[in-house]
């Protein structure tokens, strides 16, 4: 397709309503119809000669085409773009060896179908039609109108910014929108994680039920996630050291570590103990055999819901009741809390606790501190009473 450059007719800018800048159509003279428009990013209270200025420039940077992205309604360049077959996903894997897992991708298609394709608005409304004012307007009515929670409308906006900045980024769009937009205020729970006390008790338990205690300690004694604990396969094991280099997602199988986060850690005798009492009710004992082996299916290990179930018994057997771990809100993710606030309370250095958790940055570690429910007071108080008494002596 040849975009003109003739004098006549080659540009036209003007104005839209709602939209706080000069828009621009450009038109297709070989076709005689409209080639494409969009925003110029040059504000209404800017002269329109600055608006021609950049649209001169556009034509000249030849970035238009007859399939240009923003025809596209915005709700189907986010369909699009987060897409298995889309080419951001794709990149990821291919490109940046970062592969996105099919529920990240899942969840982002349900958000985009659920809290902001029903926005009416966004409806009839073009990428390059968007401003700050309109994803504003969105947000205010998902939290007053909508109804979802402040975490709920932030994960949105955060799928809304990724796919805007690409669209910037590759010069689809004069600039990103989104990034003006300030996120929702959130009220999360902190997460419950078990006492020192209460870990003993855990470590302490017999083997009446190995599979499911196991399941714990990996959490609580060598802060694995989940994914990990079900990846985790007999030849990953050796020498009071797991190599932790597996993660098990439903429909996706095997895959590596979180965030590329393998690591090595070491475990302790409880923890080889139940390994041990594990190894031996196992019908595969092989290197590339699940440790938590599914007792329902070959070749695959526990499901998801295993986990829940597991603590829920093992925190019973020592007195937590289930209605206490609902109100403490402990979930089998408070096992990988309790293992780094432990940790850091027992004086391992921050740099040796941060890698063994597999976090990029000592942030990450912070957040997962909650040393507040694992100081012993009335022994911090004893402490301190002896502090004065000395010092009163000398």
């Amino acid at each position: 397709m040849r975009v003109s450059v003739s004098k006549r007719s080659e540009y036209l800018v003007f104005r839209v309503k709602n939209s706080p800048y000069w828009q621009v159509r450009f038109w297709d003279f070989e076709k005689s119809k409209e080639a494409c428009r969009r925003s110029t990013g040059v504000l209404l209270t800017k002269s329109k000669a600055l608006a021609e200025k950049v649209a001169r420039q556009l034509l000249q940077a030849g970035v238009l085409t007859a399939t240009d992205t923003l025809d596209t309604g915005f709700i189907s360049y986010l369909e699009n773009f987060w897409s298995p077959s889309g080419d951001y996903v794709r990149q990821a894997q291919a490109v940046k060896s970062k592969p996105l897992s099919l529920a990240y991708i899942k969840t982002n298609q349900g958000d985009i179908r659920l809290h902001i394709a029903t926005y009416p608005p966004f409806k009839k409304m073009r990428l390059s039609d968007v401003t700050t004012g309109d994803l504003e307007r969105w947000q205010l009515w998902a939290r007053e109108i909508h109804s979802i929670t402040g975490s709920r409308a932030n994960h949105c906006l955060k799928l809304i910014r990724v796919a805007m900045a690409q669209a910037a980024k590759r010069g689809d769009i004069p600039i990103d929108p989104s990034k003006a937009v300030s996120r929702a205020a959130e009220t999360s729970r902190e997460k419950g994680i078990l006492t020192r006390t209460e870990a003993g008790l855990v470590c302490a338990l017999p083997m009446d039920d190995p599979r499911r205690l196991l399941a714990v300690l990996l959490g609580l004694r060598c802060g694995m996630r989940r994914g990990e604990v079900r990846g985790l396969q007999w030849g990953d094991i050796g020498d009071g050291l797991i190599h932790i280099r597996h993660n098990f997602i439903d429909k996706e199988g095997i895959k590596a570590p979180k965030c590329g986060s393998t690591r090595t850690v070491p475990y302790g005798p409880e923890v080889s103990a139940c390994l041990e009492a594990v190894r031996k009710i196992c019908r595969h004992i092989g290197p590339e055999s699940f440790v938590l082996e599914s007792p329902l299916t070959d070749g695959n290990p526990v499901d998801d819901e295993f986990f829940n179930k597991a603590l829920v018994k093992i925190l019973e057997s020592i007195d937590i009741p289930a209605e206490e771990q609902r109100r403490r809100n402990i979930t089998p993710h408070s096992l990988r809390h309790s293992f780094i606030s432990l940790g850091r309370l027992a004086g391992i250095p921050d740099i040796e606790i941060q890698e063994m958790a597999g976090h990029k940055n000592i942030a990450q570690t912070n957040h997962y501190t909650h040393v507040a429910q694992v100081i012993d007071y009335k022994a911090a108080r004893k402490k301190l009473a002896g502090v004065l008494k000395n010092k009163k002596g000398a």
